[in-house]
């Protein structure tokens, strides 16, 4: 049987696959704010937040809030069929209220949910057909099957940019930022060949020319560096079109070379009701750790708008003295996906400090929270598997966790490493190892293994120390210790 540990690797690769934003509508804007503002939180992927907002709009008879739901509930995987029903339900609603792409949407519902072979050959079908007669949204929609791999079972980003280029020759203005997005590579695998930079720019220029101010605020970061100007009147068009989260996009350009007019793009920005421009002006704001009555209005104007930057930002804030003020907070921001806040959630959880423990959530949170990468996030998740807290005992795990966290140069990592490998927990036995990865520790800063590492050099000897001397100019590669341990 292949050891625990192999498998946690393995799990941990596929988490590193490239993942894309998938090509899916983008909501227009309307003349809901509160609509507009869900739309602005879909867009930054803060799905339950915008969800939140979204549902309430939806049970009114909302079209575009149906629409949007059912945006919300799509993943690139075959969906469990509880959301697949809920997306049929929500792209139903929509279609009957009136919305013209849900219907479509709806195939690809089916296809994803159920994966056979007979919804697939439907699906496709009908959407050829409606394509063949000229209707854009099917070609648009019928590209995105190409490119999920739903329309012949193989991911294909020629026949999607093919798609996307007839539904804009007939007219679908959002089949034109989809080009430019997969010009730019969004849509693409890392080795997958890209268009060059000028292709890219003049994309998004027909997408911007299109009235699109998502292409618009995109087309004015590509151009900053190089047409400052140009640039500026691509943001501002999209601003006046509608989208003040423009007010931050030009203030983060500016921020470096204008201090002062950055500041006022983010206070017209917060005050014309972009939550991104609230936190930012909250963080010019603060004093140090303690947070000015204007940083904290702002940030509360900003959570409520259902901003998980801010939500993060305030968590944080109380971690230290108000646990329990801060863990609404925390949870929203975890929610939303926000690595830091996932981890603060999983430390207050695991301390007692809410007034009760609960270190199986704290787990949960913490897993949540290492798939961004942070070394310290595995580190301590490395060591709640060490210990048995909030799940059973595991060695092999946590000295995956280790590994991994030690190789991205944490001290602590190594220095558990070094405890794990001189005791045999999760490995075999091994001092020369042990002596190595102790002495890694030290050097990057962690003293707590001093008396680990002279008993460890008394008992390898001259032999065993030129060994581990030779263990420790290796241990910047990946392998690792962990990897032999059987069940």
């Amino acid at each position: 049987m292949k050891s625990i540990a192999v498998a946690l690797i393995f799990f941990f690769q596929i988490l590193a696959v490239f993942s894309t934003e998938l090509p899916i509508a983008t909501p227009e804007r309307g003349s809901n704010p509160d609509l507009n503002q869900a739309v602005t939180l879909y867009r930054s992927g803060w799905n339950a937040s915008a969800t939140e907002l979204a549902r309430p709009l939806a049970e009114k008879g909302e079209k575009d809030a149906w629409f949007l739901l059912g945006l919300l509930l799509e993943d690139a995987a075959p969906a469990r069929l509880s959301r697949a029903q809920a997306m049929g339900y929500a792209y139903g609603r929509a279609a009957a209220a009136g919305h013209s792409e849900a219907e479509f949407r709806q195939i690809i519902t089916g296809i994803a949910s159920t994966g056979e072979e007979k919804a697939r050959t439907e699906g496709v079908r009908q959407l050829e057909e409606a394509a063949t007669a000229g209707n854009p949204v099917a070609h648009r929609i019928l590209g995105e099957l190409h490119l999920r791999g739903f329309a012949n079972g193989k991911r294909d980003a020629g026949k999607a940019q093919e798609s996307w280029k007839r539904a804009a020759e007939l007219g679908d203005k959002p089949s034109l930022l989809l080009l430019a997005k997969l010009a730019e590579g969004l849509y693409t695998a890392p080795e997958e060949k890209v268009a060059d930079s000028a292709t890219v720019v003049e994309l998004y220029r027909q997408a911007a020319k299109g009235g699109d101010a998502t292409a618009s605020l995109r087309l004015g970061e590509l151009l900053y560096s190089n047409n400052p100007e140009e640039s500026r009147r691509w943001i501002e068009k999209a601003i006046s079109a509608g989208a003040p989260e423009g007010h931050a996009t030009l203030a983060d350009l500016i921020a470096a070379t204008d201090k002062l007019a950055a500041r006022l793009h983010y206070e017209e920005g917060a005050n014309a009701g972009d939550s991104r421009c609230m936190v930012k002006l909250a963080a010019l704001l603060s004093e140090g750790e303690v947070l000015p009555p204007d940083s904290i209005h702002w940030l509360e104007q900003a959570v409520a708008l259902g901003n998980a930057d801010a939500a993060a930002f305030l968590g944080a804030t109380y971690l230290k003295e108000q646990p329990t003020e801060s863990y609404p907070y925390l949870l929203q921001a975890a929610k939303d996906g926000i690595p830091q806040a996932q981890a603060d959630l999983a430390s207050l959880y695991v301390s007692g400090r809410l007034g009760y423990a609960d270190s199986h959530a704290a787990v949960i949170w913490l897993t949540e929270a290492m798939k961004s990468g942070d070394a310290d996030f595995q580190y301590r998740l490395g060591y709640l598997h060490e210990q048995g807290t909030g799940t059973p005992v595991n060695y092999a795990n946590a000295g995956v966790l280790y590994t991994m966290a030690c190789n991205k140069g944490h001290a602590a990592a190594a220095a558990r490493i070094a405890r794990m490998s001189a005791e045999g927990l999760g490995t075999r036995k091994n001092p020369v190892q042990a002596w190595a990865y102790a002495s890694l520790a030290i050097e990057r800063g962690d003293h707590s293994v001093n008396d680990l590492l002279a008993g460890l050099d008394q008992k390898i000897g001259d032999a065993g120390r030129e060994q581990a001397r030779e263990a420790l100019a290796k241990l910047r590669s990946a392998s690792s210790p962990f990897q032999s341990t059987k069940d």
